[in-house]
């Protein structure tokens, strides 16, 4: 498989991989900002709110192995399929019922 890149392809695809990675980065770290809203909107301490945030960064870091080694198992298009499978049915059941959905139940 002897594939030639153009130019403008490599430019196009590196122009949306690196607007992705600052979408990205901007939501591990939006939520910081929101730390002085959490505390004051649900009455907790500068603690609780801080690790509310953690918890976040956490679950992000874990799920980017999680995902990340089972992609390099997996075929990566079959990744995204069960990824927007899921965020199909969640956001169904949000519509459906907003309080309790798929995400709210486990």
């Amino acid at each position: 498989m002897d594939h030639a890149v153009e130019p403008n392809d490599f430019a196009r695809v590196m122009i949306v991989l690196g607007l992705c990675s600052i979408c990205i980065l901007m939501l591990v770290y939006l939520p910081i900002s929101l730390i002085p809203v959490w505390q004051t909107q649900f009455h907790v301490t500068t603690s609780v709110a801080d690790w509310t945030s953690s918890a976040y960064g956490f679950a992000y870091a874990i799920g980017n192995v999680f995902w990340g080694m089972l992609s390099d198992r997996i075929r990566r298009v079959k990744i995204l399929y069960i990824g927007t499978v899921l965020a199909y049915i969640n956001d169904s059941a949000r519509r459906v019922k907003p309080v309790a959905s798929v995400i709210d139940s486990i």
